[in-house]
């Protein structure tokens, strides 16, 4: 992968935001795709052997700048059974933008039981576009099932990402799925996003399996009490069927006077 579709470079033990990593909710920041694809990454690196990732968790504190960033990990637990470790991604001054959480469980053979789904194959819907606006405007061949992107509604759209994490290096499935948990609240909105902007402050991910193949479904739904946040659930399928379940808290605000919607024709 080049730096044209990558998110980051790397210089040292920093790593450079390119481009690409633009936050759509700010030009000073970077976007929450690229903040949790380098943040599974960091726990990938330090993956146990005999053990599968269950569970990742990403709160965001802030903004994370867009300026060289610093990734740390640490172990809050290690056993054979399960094991917990927890990253952090700050600025050169220290700042902590984002900090994240991963659950290891103990590999072992036990039933398989899958999730019904009557998704259609990708294979079976037309390849139209599905971005809109600066709002992840070229990250992948779409194939939308339902919805459109900063509507309100539910969002079902099958794509086929071209991004990777770092330069030079492919994404693997576990940052690939990274990558898309930070997306359910734009496939399904819980508000216009013409008039209302909706950045999530955390991202929940439940994964029962690693997703496969170059194809991806991202099905989202939000709602909110009226009160200014909302939460969107979403859920994740492959070719195989349903890998991952996830979640994410929005804080809802409408745009101010003369600023535009990220989500305008």
């Amino acid at each position: 992968m080049t730096d044209e579709t990558a998110f980051f470079t790397c210089d040292g033990d920093l790593f450079v935001p390119t481009a690409l990593a633009r936050s759509p909710w700010s030009g000073t920041a970077i976007t929450g795709l690229a903040v949790s694809g380098l943040l599974m990454r960091a726990f990938e690196t330090e993956r146990p052997d005999a053990m599968h990732l269950a569970r990742f968790t990403v709160d965001f504190l802030g903004e994370v700048p867009n300026a060289p960033l610093r990734l740390r990990h640490t172990w809050d637990k290690r056993g054979g059974r399960l094991s917990f470790s927890s990253a952090t991604l700050s600025s050169e001054d220290g700042r902590v933008g984002a900090r994240a959480s991963a659950m290891w469980l103990r590999d072992a053979e036990t039933p398989a039981a899958d999730f019904a789904q009557d998704y259609p194959r990708w294979q079976d819907i037309e390849a139209v576009p599905f971005w809109r606006g600066p709002a992840l405007h070229g990250f992948g061949e779409t194939r939308p099932v339902e919805g459109r992107i900063g509507l309100p509604g539910r969002g079902i759209v099958w794509v086929k990402p071209r991004f990777s994490v770092i330069a030079g290096q492919v994404a693997s499935p576990l940052c690939q799925a990274a990558i898309l948990s930070d997306m359910g609240n734009g496939i399904g909105t819980p508000v216009d996003g013409r008039e209302y902007s909706f950045a999530n402050t955390d991202i929940g991910l439940h994964l029962y399996r690693e997703p496969v193949g170059e194809w991806l479904m991202i099905d989202s739904q939000g709602a909110s009490g009226g009160r200014g946040d909302a939460v969107t659930h979403t859920t994740f399928a492959d070719e195989r069927g349903v890998y991952a379940r996830g979640w994410q808290t929005l804080f809802v605000a409408p745009y101010p006077a003369g600023q535009p919607s990220h989500f305008e024709e």
